[in-house]
């Protein structure tokens, strides 16, 4: 799998962090609708080691009923180059005015599930 979408309230600011706890390399991409660039963070090490941060805000208007998409894609790779799709799960939850919607990866090697870790968070909206 991989990869998952995340759709995002309109006109909030997002913050968007990666962490690993892997020794394999983990790539983690998050790729909002196009004209727009992706955000790529690259790294490994153990104890939630922070190999990205970036911001953004969403749009004020926009065309889906769901909010804007953004594509979280997560990766490893044991050497040479090659990138392989993690198994990844999300959940999300919501505590009073704070929005958290974390992207959570497995490598296949040892079945923890913190192998790549990708966080997102914006302020509740209205």
């Amino acid at each position: 799998m991989g990869a998952v979408t995340v759709y995002l309230p309109l006109a909030v600011d997002t913050v968007v962090k990666g962490f690993t706890n892997a020794s394999y390399q983990q790539r983690i991409t998050i790729t909002p609708p196009s004209p727009s660039q992706p955000i790529v963070f690259t790294g490994s090490g153990e104890s939630n080691k922070q190999i990205g941060s970036a911001h953004f805000t969403t749009p004020s208007s926009w065309p889906d009923p769901l909010g804007y998409p953004i594509d979280v894609k997560l990766e490893y790779s044991t050497g040479g180059g090659n990138w392989n799709a993690s198994d990844i799960f999300t959940g999300s939850c919501t505590i009073q005015a704070y929005n958290l919607t974390v992207v959570v990866s497995e490598d296949g090697i040892d079945g923890d599930w913190n192998d790549g870790v990708c966080m997102i968070s914006w302020p509740q909206v209205g």
